[in-house]
């Protein structure tokens, strides 16, 4: 009687390659998911080579409503074209704070989480990128506290609500 083994797959027999490609894959999306944060922006210059920022009027839950509310009175297709007016553009605004968080991956950013004004809400208003350097300040910060910032707008998410990159606090 012939004894019959199991043949490995692939990845299995070749761990030590498979390890690596799996880094190699992480190391691929990390790269994608920390862009660079010049590039996109929307600064213009004036006379003198000064960067001037153009703001929004409009303040992070009014974006939250008009973007991932479920009350939003925009469809999927006109949020797409609506939101191509805030991308890039600065925003002064405040917010609850829910979560406040390191970013891993090798990114040198600290996330904060802006509370839903819904109840019972598992997506956030707005999430922020500061800076690695606003660490000391916000280890002041809890959840419920107020928090004023600054920053441009890069995105919006069901989950994540209003993306802000480059925040300072104000």
């Amino acid at each position: 009687m012939v004894s019959e083994t199991k043949k490995k797959n692939w990845f299995r027999r070749h761990y030590v390659w498979t390890t690596i490609l799996v880094l190699i894959i992480i190391g691929i999306i990390g790269a994608i998911f920390s862009e660079d944060t010049a590039n996109g922006t929307n600064i213009q210059t004036n006379d003198n080579s000064q960067p001037t920022k153009e703001y929004t009027d409009k303040g992070v839950y009014d974006l939250w409503v008009d973007f991932i509310s479920r009350d939003s009175p925009l469809t999927d297709l006109q949020k797409e074209k609506n939101f191509k007016q805030y991308k890039n553009k600065w925003i002064k605004s405040s917010g609850e704070v829910d979560k406040i968080d390191e970013v891993g991956f090798g990114s040198n950013n600290i996330v904060v989480g802006i509370a839903s004004p819904e109840e019972f809400s598992f997506s956030r208003a707005a999430t922020l990128y500061f800076d690695e350097s606003y660490k000391s300040q916000l280890i002041n910060y809890g959840v419920g506290d107020e928090i004023s910032f600054e920053g441009r707008i890069e995105q919006y998410s069901g989950l994540m609500g209003i993306v802000i990159k480059d925040v300072e606090l104000r």
